[in-house]
This record gives C-alpha cells, structure tokens and sequence, in this order.
C-alpha cells in the first residue's frame, strides 16, 4: 500500500502541538494511530517534494532534525517533482483548461494551484491508493485526476483498551 500526505497532513503529524486548520477531535492521536496501522501493514507514505518544502517553512530551526526524522524511516519515502510528474501536471492542466477552468475549481492563487497540482501529480504517478489532505484545492484537484482523498475526520480514533489497569500508579498498599 501506498499512501501520500500534503503539507498540513505532515505538519500535523510531524508538529502535533500546532493548531489544525480545521475542527477536528483528537488530530494527534488520529494522525498516529494511522502512521502506527501503515508501519504495521508495511506502507510507504509518499512525501511529495514540494508538500514537504511548504512544511519546511513553517519548520525553521527544526528543519534538520524533521529532514532527518523522514530520511531515517522506512515508512517515509520523499519523492521529487520528477519528468514523470511534470508530464501528469501537464496532462492534469490540459484537461482543466479543455474543461474551461485551469484552476480546475480551486479557490486559491495561481502558484498555490501549480504546487497543489504538483503534490497531487507526484501522488499519482507514484500510485498512492490514498492522498490525506484537509485542502480543499488539493482535495477537488485531486479527485478529478482520479486520485482518492482522505481527511483527518476520515480518520478513526485509536481503540480504547476495553480492560482498564487492574492498578493505578496513584493507589498505594492500604494493608
């Protein structure tokens, strides 16, 4: 299995303190609770090149350390905006224009398109059963290429234990 992340999806997950952009219970756990479920069914999670530089601003200082985090894990794989990705943008931009709508129903500023475009290319070509993404331009883009998307609220909390400890670490020996 295959999956991608955009840029707010990795910042959630890489920087669960952050504010998410939209209101959603629980994003952390969500968001660990699936990376744990992809780990254990030996996914890759593609990191789109130009998703991961947009979170790479907001990084600052931590850039080494988060850069590192993604090159020592199996699970991640950063992929570039390669010719193979160029050509889908393209074909994508084709089709949005031979439609009557080159931003193919995004709301945002050209360039935001273009990179939005980009991520949802380099998915694709990289053949993700899934794009995570709480964009609403990369959401519509993306699922006119025929790419399926899921949002955080897609997501389901981790399994509550059903057997609580028998002991709490705050009782003491009362014999």
């Amino acid at each position: 299995m295959r999956v991608a992340f955009d840029s707010v999806i990795l910042g959630a997950y890489l920087h669960p303190e952050a504010a998410y952009p939209r209101p959603v219970d629980r994003v952390p756990e969500r968001l660990a609770y699936l990376v744990e479920t992809l780990e254990a069914a030996q996914a890759t999670i593609i990191i789109p090149t130009p998703a991961l530089s947009e979170f790479l601003v907001l990084a600052g200082g931590d850039t080494p350390a988060y850069v590192a985090e993604l090159a020592d894990s199996s699970l991640f794989a950063v992929e570039p905006f390669d010719l193979r990705a160029a050509i889908e943008a393209a074909a994508s931009q084709r089709r949005a224009i031979d439609a009557g709508n080159k931003k193919s129903g995004a709301a945002g500023p050209w360039q935001k398109v273009k990179v939005d475009r980009q991520i949802v290319a380099i998915a694709k070509v990289h053949g993700v059963d899934e794009l995570y993404s709480d964009d609403d331009d990369v959401r519509r883009m993306a699922e006119a290429d025929g790419v399926a998307v899921r949002g955080v609220a897609d997501l389901p909390l981790p399994p509550v234990d059903p057997q609580p400890p028998l002991f709490s670490e705050d009782d003491s020996d009362s014999g």
